[in-house]
């Protein structure tokens, strides 16, 4: 699925780059860094993240965990969770054999926006009410 998402990207004008771990890619959209696991175990499984798009301090980690958490009930096939100490979108699903990447990565790209516009609107609210 690698060489798939490699090559979609490509034709859609992208650069992709094998990930520092040689395990994903790498690519960047409208300015922002987008991370495409490889589940080599579970080929039909795709999964494209948008990391690293907020910093938990210890101060605020209650606060954004509580953003996360709202934002993913939300969400259906997107969630945003927090890895380390840095928050992620991720969208997630199995494959069918009609699946094609012209028509889940629009929708993919759509919701990583979406969950990602949707924690920072929940993460303001949050901290404007404990303000």
């Amino acid at each position: 699925m690698k060489q798939e998402m490699k090559n979609y990207l490509i034709k859609e004008g992208f650069h992709p780059e094998e990930s520092h771990d040689g395990e994903g890619l790498v690519f960047k959209r409208e300015g922002l860094i987008y991370y495409l696991f490889n589940h080599k175990k579970e080929e039909k499984y795709f999964s494209v993240a948008l990391p690293g798009i907020y910093d938990a301090t210890p101060e605020s980690r209650t606060t954004v965990l509580e953003a996360a958490n709202r934002a993913t009930r939300r969400m259906r096939v997107g969630k945003v969770i927090i890895i380390d100490d840095t928050v992620w979108c991720v969208y997630e699903r199995f494959l069918t054999s009609q699946d094609s990447f012209d028509e889940i990565c629009p929708r993919a790209f759509m919701v990583l926006s979406s969950a990602r516009i949707e924690f920072y609107n929940i993460l303001e609210e949050l901290e404007n009410r404990n303000k």
